[in-house]
C-alpha cells in the first residue's frame, strides 16, 4: 500500500508541475525521477 501512496503522490505532483509553466529542465527532471 505504501508504494501505491508514493506513487500517487508523486502523479498528483507530476500533474501540478504540468499544470503550471515550467521549462525543459524541470520536465527532465521530472522524468528522471518517474523511470527511477
Amino acid at each position: 500500500m505504501e508504494i501505491k501512496v508514493q506513487r500517487l503522490s508523486l502523479w498528483m505532483i507530476n500533474t501540478v508541475f504540468l499544470l503550471l509553466p515550467i521549462n525543459n529542465h524541470q520536465t527532465n527532471t521530472i522524468k528522471l525521477i518517474f523511470e527511477m
